[in-house]
């Protein structure tokens, strides 16, 4: 083929990746519209498989209570929902939240941000009903980063619960009001020269050992570590 063939078709291929274009852009977009479904006809089959726990200190799995799962590590949990939905509120624009968020017993929200624009906070808690922010947790040097929130029940106060963040250099209780039962440090120390950069979460999230009555956490390097939950 010679150079003014391929000069050709070359035009020719652009022309009709240009038609295409300006042909979509012209068309009207009609999406297509759903009325309300029928109702479910869904009934559960056989004895449902209830596990046996006392709920002192994990809470019942009616919601996710640590991120993605329960404190079992089941993604099951103890509701259903109809089939339409619709959005109340949108809040929080400035944060991806990729993680989370998770739900207390009185249906307030909590989120840790890793993807932000301005404003750096190591966590955040948002009122359930009206989307408004309840509290937040700034970052600092010793907190740059935390993993998700974890949620317990406070066995002392019935009917309360406690918040856990771990980060590399710091860890923390936190009642549902935003206030601190106790921060402790990790005995790990993020190096100065990484202050002031992206921040970093060496941490995975906790889980709980009942048998210690332990809070239980992985880095990402593969070490183990266990922190009261009553002391950190």
């Amino acid at each position: 083929m010679k150079i003014n063939d391929w000069k050709i078709v070359a035009l020719l291929f652009i022309a009709a990746i240009c038609f295409t274009i300006f042909s979509q852009a012209e068309r009207p977009h009609n999406p297509k519209a759903f009325g309300p479904p029928e109702k479910t006809q869904w009934k559960p089959v056989g004895a449902r498989a209830v596990g046996q726990q006392s709920y002192d200190v994990i809470p019942e799995p009616e919601t996710f209570s640590a991120i993605h799962v329960d404190m079992a590590n089941s993604d099951a949990v103890w509701g259903v929902a109809a089939p339409m939905f619709e959005l109340d509120w949108v809040v929080e624009p400035a944060y991806f939240i990729g993680n989370g968020p998770l739900v207390d017993n009185q249906g307030n929200l909590y989120f840790t941000p890793q993807f932000y624009h301005g404003e750096r906070v190591v966590l955040i808690s948002i009122d359930g009903q009206t989307g408004e922010r309840r509290w937040s947790i700034p970052a600092a040097d010793d907190m740059q980063a935390s993993s998700p929130v974890f949620i317990l029940n406070d066995p002392e106060n019935p009917g309360s619960q406690i918040l856990y963040v771990v980060g590399y250099n710091r860890l923390m209780a936190l009642r549902p009001d935003g206030s601190v039962i106790w921060s402790k440090a990790t005995g790990l120390n993020l190096p100065t020269t990484e202050y002031g950069k992206k921040p970093i979460v060496k941490f995975h999230s906790f889980n709980y050992h009942p048998a210690t009555d332990s809070l239980i956490s992985v880095t990402k390097g593969g070490a183990l570590f266990a922190f009261s939950r009553k002391t950190g």
